[in-house]
């Protein structure tokens, strides 16, 4: 599987994929929820950029 390397964003713009913003969204939706912490975030992001590299092999894929 090749790296994400771009991200579509909901303005339809491209941007460089960061897998941190991910993490950081996991984080703050773990605060709210009073649980989690950053370990298991990160094993989270790492889940969802293999399922991410799995379904986008030939295409950029959307923020959505």
């Amino acid at each position: 599987m090749k790296p994400i390397k771009y991200v579509i964003k909901r303005d339809g713009s491209q941007d460089v994929f960061d897998k941190k913003i991910i993490t950081n969204a996991i984080l703050k939706a773990f605060e709210q929820a009073n649980e989690g912490n950053r370990f298991l975030a990160n094993k989270i992001t790492e889940s969802v950029v293999e399922t991410l590299m799995r379904s986008y092999v030939h295409e950029t894929p959307h923020v959505e």
